[in-house]
C-alpha cells in the first residue's frame, strides 16, 4: 500500500470577497496563510509547491489503494474502484516514471509511488 502524508490544516476559514483565506494557529500563536495544495514530502522532508496533485482526497486514497506494480492492472483497478467507491467514471493513465498529460477537467488526481505515476480525471461533458 502506498502511503502519502499530507499537512493537516486546522483553523479558521474566512470568505473574503468571494475568495477563501485559510489561517492556521500554531503553538506560538502566529498565523500563516496556507495553500490548500501544500504538501510535505515524507521522503525528503522538503516542501513541494508543484502543481496541485489532487482535487479530491477520496480519489487520492482510492488510487493509492488500487495501484500495483503493473501499469495496465493499475489503470483498470483505479477505474473500477472509482466507479464503485466514488460513483463516477474516470479516465486513467499510468506510466513508469514521471507522466505528462493535459486535460480539461475539474476533478483529477496524480499519484506516484516512486516508480510509477497514475493520473485519473473526470472528463468534462
Amino acid at each position: 500500500m502506498i502511503t502519502r502524508h499530507c499537512v493537516l490544516v486546522i483553523g479558521l476559514v474566512s470568505v473574503v470577497n468571494g475568495g477563501i483565506i485559510d489561517r492556521l494557529q500554531t503553538e506560538t500563536d502566529q498565523s500563516y496563510t496556507i495553500d490548500p495544495f501544500y504538501l510535505k514530502s515524507p521522503m525528503t522532508d522538503k516542501d513541494e509547491f508543484a502543481e496541485p496533485l489532487c482535487t479530491d482526497w477520496m480519489l487520492q486514497v482510492t488510487m493509492e489503494n488500487s495501484m500495483t506494480n503493473d501499469t495496465e492492472e493499475s489503470e483498470e483497478s483505479i477505474r473500477r474502484a472509482a466507479e464503485a467507491v466514488l460513483e463516477t467514471r474516470l479516465d486513467v493513465v499510468c506510466a513508469k516514471g514521471e507522466l505528462s498529460y493535459a486535460t480539461y477537467t475539474r476533478t483529477f488526481c496524480k499519484v506516484s509511488d516512486g516508480e510509477m505515476t497514475c493520473y485519473a480525471f473526470e472528463p468534462l461533458q
